[in-house]
């Protein structure tokens, strides 16, 4: 089944995961895929997403009393650092921005009145995800965020970024390096297209002028 055209720009990256659903459930997906002009998956998606915009307000227990218990105790996990400073002066200056989503801010995305944040779930691996907390206003989450990763030592801004471009846009280039190679060459090549890692450890600025691979790599036509 194709997925219809629809702008998910400002949505989270869908997770691929296999379930079994009754006759009846797959014929109203159906059903109601014909009245959104939709495909069948993306009706299915679009389901689940309205059932957890349902949970993040509140109004689980319209559904079942066990999912508004749930979402309280995910929320209840935030660490008291993250809390506390997610209320506290904001610095704008370090929040990481995505003009591409409606609130701004990388990792920031709308639920009705409010903004979610997504973090990446360290317990389950470095791609897993998970929902960090809910907020009244998106800065207040895109701090949220920043905390977040600077308590767990992750990178962060323009270093994050351009770590996703090297692992997803070109993975035969550092199939072959350490973590740490990746990293420098993030570096170098931020450097090099205008765009140098904020708050950059003064003993990491070396890596902005120098081949960090050791081996001629950086040679490569850089893309922003």
């Amino acid at each position: 089944m194709d997925t219809p055209k629809v702008n998910e720009t400002d949505e989270p990256t869908p997770r691929r995961v296999q379930v079994s659903i009754s006759a009846r459930l797959e014929a109203l997906i159906e059903e109601t895929a014909k009245e959104m002009d939709a495909s069948p998956r993306w009706t299915f998606r679009w389901l689940l997403r309205r059932l957890e915009g349902l949970v993040v307000d509140g109004r689980g227990h319209l559904i079942a009393p066990e999912l508004a218990k749930a979402w309280a105790q995910l929320q209840d996990r935030v660490t008291t650092q993250t809390m506390l400073t997610a209320t506290s002066e904001i610095d704008y200056s370090r929040l990481s921005r995505n003009p591409k989503l409606k609130s701004g801010y990388t990792g920031v995305y709308q639920y009705n009145s409010k903004w979610r944040v997504e973090v990446p779930d360290l317990a389950r691996g470095s791609q897993a995800i998970k929902i960090l907390g809910v907020y009244d206003l998106p800065e207040q989450a895109a701090w949220a965020r920043y905390c977040y990763y600077t308590e767990h030592k992750l990178p962060y801004g323009r270093l994050e970024a351009r770590l996703k471009y090297l692992r997803t846009k070109e993975p035969r280039v550092i199939e072959n390096l350490t973590d740490e190679q990746v990293r420098r060459l993030a570096i170098y090549e931020a450097y090099q297209c205008g765009e140098p890692i904020e708050n950059l450890p003064e003993e990491d600025r070396r890596w902005e002028v120098e081949d960090p691979t050791g081996f001629g790599m950086t040679d490569r036509k850089l893309e922003d």
